[in-house]
């Protein structure tokens, strides 16, 4: 009951209201549709079979051994959109998307392992690592310091 199979064509018909999307198409149809993919509500599983989808790494592999051919699955869960600057008590955190994959600043200090699993975020900043949830124009994140939990919340900068 929570399955559907279409039948149609992929570049004209939308299933943007999928959860879950599996291919067995070639590299250059999964390259056609990363844009669809990725417009896709964060958090969607995708999971194709050997094929990937250009410069977008899987975020999880497996591989069926042994095996002749058509070995390789792949997953990416669709990430949220965060690029931008948010406010937050520890000052503006800065962020550059490509993807899954986050850099920027938090306040002076640079970000790095910065990485989205839909509306998961972690990063490190300061050598402290950050990690919370995205939920649309909020970001509530949190970090333990001395066995002590800290929490915070940022929201986006108004655009000039």
């Amino acid at each position: 009951g929570r399955t559907e199979f279409v039948r149609g064509d992929v570049f004209k018909t939308s299933f943007s209201d999928a959860t879950v999307v599996t291919t067995f198409l070639l590299r250059s149809m999964n390259l056609r549709l990363q844009s669809t993919f990725l417009a896709m509500k964060p958090g969607t599983r995708l999971v194709a079979n050997t094929f990937g989808t250009g410069d977008w790494t899987p975020d999880e592999t497996a591989t069926i051994a042994p095996c002749e051919r058509w070995c390789n699955a792949m997953l990416w869960i669709v990430p949220a959109r965060i690029g931008g600057t948010w406010r937050t008590p520890k000052g503006d955190l800065t962020l550059t998307q490509k993807l899954q994959f986050v850099t920027g600043t938090l306040g002076n200090e640079p970000i790095t392992d910065g990485r989205l699993r839909g509306e998961e975020l972690s990063f490190t900043a300061g050598g402290t690592t950050y990690r919370g949830r995205v939920d649309g124009y909020r970001m509530r994140m949190s970090t333990t310091v001395d066995g002590q939990v800290l929490e915070w919340t940022a929201r986006p900068a108004p655009r000039p």
